[in-house]
């Protein structure tokens, strides 16, 4: 045996031996679940049905988490939707500062100054907002301020559909109505 074999020989033993005294490092299943399983930075999602525009959502930031139980989607720098009938005029809009999807049950959770915008330019403006996508339902038990037309109200709790058509309000502490000043110039 030449001194060359000898040293391969010590030199692969010591590897061997050093690999077998320290296991290889294993990422706790903690470690794992604190991380989103899909994230991306300006997000913009456009969503069409025979080929007729329907809406457009922009989002700085979103974090997808399906390694969980309770999968879901979360927008935590906010969101915005433009809610279009097949043509390019936006005919409303949501934002929020921050929103969550809860991918099982198809439920929104929208908070921080959410202001719903329909068709026509009725307003609603509260920091917590429920949406059931599947039935067309947007609800919540904190306080709101709607403002159409002729019209501003505040409410504690609401409930409508989508497009703010069909709305029932909680418990009402003011109806505000506004003038007709008409087209005379004074």
């Amino acid at each position: 045996m030449n001194f060359r074999t000898l040293i391969v020989i010590l030199a692969s033993a010591f590897i061997i031996a050093v690999s077998c005294e320290r296991p290889a490092d294993v990422v706790p299943k903690s470690d794992y679940l604190s991380l989103p399983s899909l994230e991306g930075e300006d997000f913009r999602v456009t969503y069409s049905d025979s080929g007729r525009l329907q809406l457009v959502m922009t989002a700085p930031l979103v974090e997808k988490w399906t390694n969980r139980d309770d999968p879901y989607t979360e927008f935590r720098k906010g969101l915005h939707v433009d809610y279009f009938d097949g043509d390019t005029v936006a005919h409303g809009s949501v934002t929020a500062r921050y929103a969550k999807h809860d991918d099982k049950n198809d439920i929104w959770q929208l908070r921080d100054s959410v202001v719903v915008i329909n068709e026509d330019s009725t307003k609603l403006l509260t920091d917590l907002l429920n949406w059931d996508w599947n039935k067309d339902l947007i609800y919540t038990d904190h306080q709101v301020e709607i403002t159409g037309p002729d019209q501003q109200t505040h409410a504690i709790g609401f409930e409508s559909d989508s497009h703010l058509r069909r709305q029932k309000l909680g418990k009402v502490s003011g109806i505000y109505y506004f003038e007709d000043k008409g087209d005379s110039i004074e």
